[in-house]
């Protein structure tokens, strides 16, 4: 499922110092995610992920409850006091509903819970600044994947490995991006160049730029396992 949520602005002054949310209802997703929801590009994503999750709009997330701009991101999950692990929101879990919290592939489900049969448990549920791609070190670049890449006059955009910053607008050749499904931005204009730049602003006021030229064509959406 695509679902685009608008970004509310009182999530980002408590987000710039960290948040923690406490009794989060944790559930076992699948062995798998599915091609939907944020639509992640392929990449060498970091060691450091014990999988993925959806996230939902459960009341126990607070500020963490899902917006787009937390595609992408990296929160850290504790489940009863259990192991802590870094998962990748990689999708959304009943949007416009509280039922549901973090919902975990069964990576991420395993690691958290110590092998708990699937099913529901309370869990502790973290912001990080943890980068997913391993092959950055920075902000990278994509396009969304099964986008038309070289479309002269459309194109869709996002970033990724943003240390924990939530994208808050964005401007490709000095067009303005709207947002679409997940976290990407679209963007039209009578012509596009290699050489134009693409601008990513953060709600904390800073920014990543690049050129067009840069930003990554994946082979396809990311399916963790």
């Amino acid at each position: 499922m695509i679902v685009t949520v608008a970004l509310v602005p009182l999530l980002f002054a408590i987000l710039a110092a960290g948040y923690t949310a406490n009794g989060v209802k944790g559930t076992y997703w699948s062995t798998q995610t599915d091609p939907g929801g944020c639509q992640l590009p392929t990449a060498s994503y970091s060691t450091a992920l014990t999988g993925a999750i959806a996230l939902g709009q459960g009341t126990a997330l607070g500020p963490l409850a899902f917006v787009s701009g937390y595609c992408g991101q990296v929160f850290q999950i504790t489940c009863n006091g259990r192991r802590t692990v870094n998962a990748i929101i990689a999708s959304t879990c009943n949007i416009g509903s509280t039922s549901c919290g973090v919902d975990m592939i069964a990576k991420t489900w395993n690691a958290a819970t110590n092998n708990a049969s699937p099913g529901i448990t309370s869990c502790t549920v973290s912001n990080s600044t943890v980068n997913p791609i391993s092959s950055s070190s920075g902000a990278v670049c994509y396009y969304r994947p099964g986008s038309e890449f070289n479309n002269e006059y459309y194109k869709l955009l996002s970033v990724l490995n943003t240390g924990g910053r939530i994208l808050k607008s964005a401007t490709a050749g000095g067009a303005t991006g709207a947002l679409s499904s997940g976290n990407w931005y679209a963007f039209s204009k009578s012509k596009f160049a290699a050489t134009d730049q693409v601008v990513f602003t953060y709600t904390d006021g800073s920014r990543s730029v690049f050129t067009l030229s840069s930003c990554v064509k994946p082979s396809g959406v990311q399916i963790f396992s």
